[in-house]
């Protein structure tokens, strides 16, 4: 795993954001991530990412953990990924 500092690329956003790549041009539409407390993923960066690298896929979450993350606060967080 590549480290760089400022936590900007641990090389496995590389990873993730080829895997967005792939689906895509396997020719599927959606891309859903989990939001998994026990496992340490959280959907909206990963969403974002995703964004950022592919052109036609329609992003979304399967669920978000209400009971760790304020729904104002989420709500304002997929606002601004929309609007980036």
């Amino acid at each position: 795993m590549r480290r760089r500092h400022g936590g900007r690329d641990r090389g496995l956003g590389n990873e993730r954001c080829g895997y967005a790549r792939g689906v895509e041009s396997l020719g599927f539409s959606p891309l859903q991530v989990a939001d998994h407390f026990a496992t340490n993923t959280v959907c909206s960066p990963r969403l974002a990412a995703a964004a950022t690298v592919t052109t036609t896929l329609r992003l979304g979450s399967y669920v978000y953990d209400n009971d760790f993350r304020r729904p104002v606060l989420l709500a304002r967080e997929a606002a601004e990924i929309d609007l980036l």
